[in-house]
This record gives structure tokens, sequence and C-alpha cells, in this order.
């Protein structure tokens, strides 16, 4: 029995509660009307915050082709780059404490209206830059992936500070990848040097020592009275470019050697294989990388001015007003009435 008289006591507990709430129904509404005026208030005075991202992630391998011009060429002495490699340069440079400091100093800060007057001033305004520009690593992927964060109340300068971030650490990576290329076509082109130079002196010895036997050849020609070639059996050519029997070509044909061998200026159409290491050194010295010839890192974005704020979001913040004021002229109700209930 008392069991069926205690759900009926908590329905009356309830209804009373309900009509004692509707009696402080001017009240809650008050209340809740300040709340939501409360948070318009709030809307209208408070900056709003926009943002713009940007998801950067590798190259393809034809992006970076340009890199790798020259890698074919006789000897293969240029090393393909890889699309990682290349994008780890890029990578390394969007996160340096270097381009941040560059950005800040160079774009952030004249874009204030205010001036640091010393250092601690600067500090904080670099911790402020630092929320402003965000760069995160979008975790669980292979190779890395980032997203580029910009956020704050001008939203007409947010993508364009993204664009300018990235651009300037993609200079900064450029400069470092096309330096260190220059740096190695360098050693290159100084290793075929090397061989270009041995290559003459080894190809200026034969001729020194070609001279030294003709003239020999001459002397013994001329000792003998041969001024034209000897009828020599056998293989001509052979025979007569044995060093005893080179006299037998005649003091005529080995004076105009002579001669020859005097007015040359270059030993290089006599020698292929030196003629072949000034054709590679041509071919490598030949080879330019311009910094608009490649890509570091691709990007997905849609770099425009925002035309919403992410913060505050109005709806959010009419919606919480709204509840908070239904709860406390509840309670403001409550407690209204426990009063009522006592003087009476």
């Amino acid at each position: 029995m008392q069991q069926q008289i205690k759900p009926m006591d908590d329905a009356i507990d309830l209804l009373t509660l309900a009509k004692s709430l509707w009696k402080q129904k001017y009240i809650i509404l008050l209340v809740t009307l300040i709340s939501l005026f409360s948070g318009m208030t709030y809307l209208h005075f408070a900056k709003p915050l926009y943002e713009v991202n940007a998801r950067i992630y590798p190259p393809y391998p034809i992006d970076i082709e340009a890199l790798n011009y020259g890698t074919t060429f006789p000897g293969k002495l240029i090393k393909p780059l890889k699309a990682i490699t290349v994008y780890n340069i890029f990578s390394s440079a969007l996160l340096a404490e270097s381009t941040s400091h560059k950005f800040f100093n160079q774009i952030y800060l004249p874009s204030l209206a205010i001036t640091p007057k010393d250092n601690l001033q600067k500090s904080i305004l670099y911790n402020q830059f630092k929320r402003a520009i965000t760069i995160n690593e979008i975790p669980k992927l292979t190779p890395n992936q980032y997203i580029i964060k910009a956020r704050g109340p001008q939203a007409s300068k947010l993508a364009l500070w993204i664009r300018q971030y990235i651009n300037m650490a993609n200079n900064d990576a450029k400069k470092v990848i096309i330096s260190m290329k220059s740096k190695h076509q360098q050693s290159i082109l100084k290793e075929i040097q090397q061989r270009i130079d041995s290559a003459r002196a080894t190809a200026r010895a034969r001729t020194l020592d070609r001279m030294v036997r003709v003239k020999e050849a001459l002397k013994i020609a001329q000792a003998a009275g041969v001024s034209t070639p000897l009828p020599i059996m056998g293989n001509v050519v052979d025979d007569v470019e044995k060093p005893d029997l080179m006299y037998g070509r005649g003091s005529k044909a080995l004076l105009a050697e002579i001669g020859n061998l005097n007015d040359r200026e270059s030993d290089t159409a006599f020698f292929p294989a030196l003629r072949e290491l000034e054709t590679d050194y041509n071919m490598y010295k030949n080879i330019k990388i311009n910094a608009e010839d490649f890509r570091m890192f691709r990007l997905n974005a849609h770099l425009e001015e925002p035309s919403l704020p992410v913060s505050p979001k109005r709806s959010i913040v009419l919606g919480i007003s709204i509840i908070m004021g239904l709860m406390c002229g509840v309670v403001i109700g409550m407690i209204r009435t426990f009063f009522q209930n006592n003087i009476d």
C-alpha cells in the first residue's frame, strides 16, 4: 500500500513544483531574456576569429624531373633524387624556427598597429604569432603531411599569410637544394677536368714520342739517301711504322710529318678518348637548374578570404545563453517560491 502511495506523492510533488515555477514564469522569462541579451552583447563586442588552412603533401616524381636532368649522361655521375628526399628538405625549412622568426619580423610584425618597445613585448607578440599561425603534422600518414593554419580577426590577411609563409619556406628550401646540386655539379666537373688534364698530358707525351721516332727515322733516311718511299713488301702500313723501317717512308714524307707535328695546335682530334671527355665536360657544365622548374611539395587548399568566423559561433553562444538563462531563472524561481511559502 505504501509503495503505491509513494509514486503518487512524487507525482503530486512534481505537479506542485510545476505550478510553483509557472507562477514564477515572468521571473524565469526575464532572467532568460537577460542571459540572451548578455550573449548577444558578447557577440556584438567580441572580435570574430577567422581561419584558413592548407594541407601540404609530397611532390610527384614528375615535379622533380628538372632536378634529375643529367642522370643518364655518360658515366651516370649524377645520382637521381627521390621525391621524398626533396620533400624532406622542404619540410625542414617549413618547420624551421628560422623561417618562423623571419616571417614574424618581415611580415607579421609590420602588419600590426603597434611596435614593440622592448624584447619582452616583442616576445609576447611572437607568442601571439605562434598561436596565430600553426603547423601540425597529420598523424598516422607516411610520408608526413602537414596542416598549416592561420587564425585571426583580419580575414583578408589569413590566406595571404599562408601563401607567404609557404613561399618563404619554399624559397629557402630551393636555395638549399640548388646549392647542393651546384656543389655536386662542380665536383663532377672537377673530376672530369682532372681526367681531361691527364688525357691531354698523355696525348702530348705520345705526340712528343712520335716526334722523336720520326726525327730518328729522318736521320736514317737522309743518311741512306732515301727521299721517297721504298717498295716494302707485305703490309706497307705496318712495315713502315716499325721503328727500324720507318725511314723507308722517305725523307720527304718524314719532314712533312715533322712539320705537321710542330704546327699541331691541339692533340684532341687525334685522341678520341680526350674528345669524349671534353664532350662529357660540356654536357655536365651546361646543366642549369632554375627554381621555377621544379616543385618541392604539393598543396591542397582553397586560399581565399573566409566569409564566416570560426569563433565565436553565433548559434552555440545564443543556445548556451538561453539554456543558462532558463537554468538560472528556474533556480531563482524556486528560491522565491521557497521564501514565499515560509512567509505564508
